[in-house]
Parts: structure tokens; sequence; C-alpha cells
């Protein structure tokens, strides 16, 4: 028998609180909001010790997925591509990946106790987004808005506590060094 239990830290999304927030859910968020009831099914009946991080849009000041949507916007301003935008609505909230490792270590510190928590990053605007980096590469890219469909399915809301970046990660304030990098790795 063990005798320190295992303990499941488990990324998830901020999604999940935005849809539940707005009455809207997609296909994304039902299904890490899926996994995360059956987290707390195992902890319930089998005493799994469980921490959900949800996450928002992560970043990095050297390195970011070449599928996501920041470096899709980079790429289509570098080559003076139209830039199509389905909610002009829509906020990125980005938070550094720094910030979510010290969020990790604390957890397994034991100086983070919660089961879940929010990782809340600097919000901006996609199409505000979109305007720096096509000011920022003197791109001659257009911003095209179309419009987008909602689906509709509602969420249990969950006890979460929320961890709010510092000065030092701030997205807006680093922009310019990511575009910079992710120009370098090309």
């Amino acid at each position: 028998k063990l005798k320190i239990k295992p303990s499941l830290i488990f990324s998830s999304t901020k999604q999940i609180e935005k849809d539940y927030l707005t009455g809207n859910s997609g296909p994304y968020s039902i299904s890490k909001k899926t996994c995360e009831e059956l987290i707390k099914f195992y902890s319930k009946n089998y005493g799994l010790k469980f921490h959900i991080l949800r996450l928002s849009d992560i970043f990095s000041k050297i390195n970011n997925p070449k599928n996501k949507a920041l470096n899709r916007i980079l790429n289509k301003s570098k080559n003076n591509q139209n830039i199509f935008i389905d909610n002009k609505g829509h906020n990125f909230e980005y938070v550094n990946i720094d910030v979510i490792c010290e969020g990790i270590i604390k957890i397994l510190d034991k100086k983070l106790n919660y089961k879940y928590i929010n990782f809340y990053g600097e919000k901006m605007n996609i199409v505000k987004l979109v305007k720096k980096i096509i000011k920022y590469l003197k791109s001659r890219s257009k911003i095209i808005i179309r419009n987008s469909v909602n689906n509709k399915i509602k969420l249990k809301k969950d006890k979460i506590l929320n961890y709010h970046i510092n000065k030092k990660s701030l997205f807006e304030s680093n922009l310019n060094l990511i575009i910079e990098n992710e120009l370098k790795k090309k």
C-alpha cells in the first residue's frame, strides 16, 4: 500500500468558465468538462487527489506552437494574406507558461491546495491583436470579419481559485519580443 497517494494534475480549459457565463458551449469545452467529471468520479470513489488547471491562451516569449492562433496570425500577416475573424468580440487571455509552471510548483510543494485553479492572463481582443501584429510587421493584410454560429449547452459551475498573473508576465508588453522570436524560427 502506498504511503503517499498520487495526485493528478489535469490541464483543462478556462473556456468551460467562459461557456458557463455565456450559456454557449462547443465540443472542446464539453470534452474537457467530461474529463473533469471523470476525475471527480475517480476522486469520490477511489480517493484520487486531483488539481484541475483551467488554462487560457498560453504563450512563451521564445517558442509558441505553430498551430495556435498567434502563429497563424503572424504567418498570414508576414505573407500579407487576409485574416478572417469569425467572432470580432473574441478575447484571448494570454498567460505566460512561466506563471503556469510557478503554479504547478506551488501545487507540488503543497502551497496551493485547491481542486480547481483558473490561470488568468491578460485579455486582448482578437481584432486589437491582429491590428498590432499587422502594424508591427508593416503588413498589407486585411482583416475580414465573418459571422459565426453558436451552440448552446448549459454547464454546471465549480468552485475555483482564480490565479492572477503578475506584471512580469504580461502578454502585450512582450508581444514585440514574441513576434521577433517567432520570425527568427522561420
